[in-house]
């Protein structure tokens, strides 16, 4: 088995602009090291052998992902899932011209794209290594469809420089408010009455997770620019959430971690990626 490892460079943006083409096809170990800091954005796309997908499709993606940790090291998948810890990644799926019918989404064109990223060089290396040994391989979906990854590239990040930043969310913001004598979660939309606080308690543990100073929330606000409420399917469960465009300010340290491993909660089952705008 390859060995993964956390590389401690300078350049990654660089890196993954000139070799793209070398990267798709090789994967990542100690003799052929990536050079950069610690982010990573892969874009994958997939094609499916059907035009349509069911409407709770975020949890085959993470099934996709066990999967695939789980074919290219078990110790991986282990390490990723065996655990309730928050995961410091995030993704986003987009699904071109989709419609939305009852229980199914039909994709006339059959391409799936997807955005995942992380500011953990080491969980970075495990998803790309991993993904990249599913490449051309079909996956099972229901109702007989299969999906196929085509593609898998490295993304350049953008770097955030200032401490207002206008962004749009690829994947809706979920915040929760988990009662833990009830075992209750209450989620909040942008538009809802309790929504800062229940946002700025689902931040402050996110960043004590990632070891963040708590200072850094101080003078965080978050305002929406053309935002809407929406409601998530997922496991069974409606979850209430915002999509749309928002305008970020706060610590820079905070406002990239963010941006590169999600924002709210379940950012790893699909919520809370978002793009910067120009």
């Amino acid at each position: 088995m390859l060995v993964l490892i956390i590389l401690l460079l300078t350049n990654f943006s660089e890196l993954i602009t000139n070799n793209n083409d070398f990267l798709e096809n090789n994967i990542i170990t100690k003799t052929n090291r990536l050079k950069g800091g610690e982010v990573v954005r892969i874009k994958l796309s997939f094609t499916i052998e059907k035009d349509s997908i069911p409407i709770q499709y975020r949890s085959i993606f993470l099934s996709y992902f066990k999967n695939a940790l789980g074919c290219f090291n078990p110790a991986l998948l282990s390490k990723y899932y065996d655990s309730p810890l928050q995961k410091n990644f995030t993704f986003a799926v987009y699904l071109p011209k989709a419609r939305f019918e009852n229980d199914i989404i039909i994709i006339p064109n059959y391409h799936i794209n997807m955005v995942w990223s992380s500011d953990d060089m080491e969980a970075g290396v495990a998803f790309y290594n991993a993904f990249l040994k599913q490449k051309y391989k079909k996956y099972p979906l229901p109702y007989g469809n299969f999906m196929t990854l085509e593609s898998i590239r490295f993304e350049k990040e953008q770097v955030i420089t200032r401490e207002t930043i206008d962004v749009i969310f690829l994947a809706p913001l979920c915040v929760r408010d988990h009662n833990k004598e009830t075992n209750n979660d209450q989620y909040y939309a942008f538009d809802r009455e309790g929504f800062e606080k229940a946002l700025r308690k689902t931040l402050l543990m996110q960043i004590e997770n990632n070891s963040i100073p708590k200072s850094t929330l101080k003078n965080f606000k978050m305002q929406p620019v053309n935002a809407k409420r929406v409601i998530v399917k997922h496991y069974n469960q409606n979850i209430e959430s915002s999509v749309g465009e928002f305008r970020l300010t706060g610590n820079i340290e905070l406002l990239t971690h963010l941006y590169t491993s999600g924002m709210g909660a379940r950012k790893s089952a699909g919520f809370g990626c978002f793009e910067i705008m120009k």
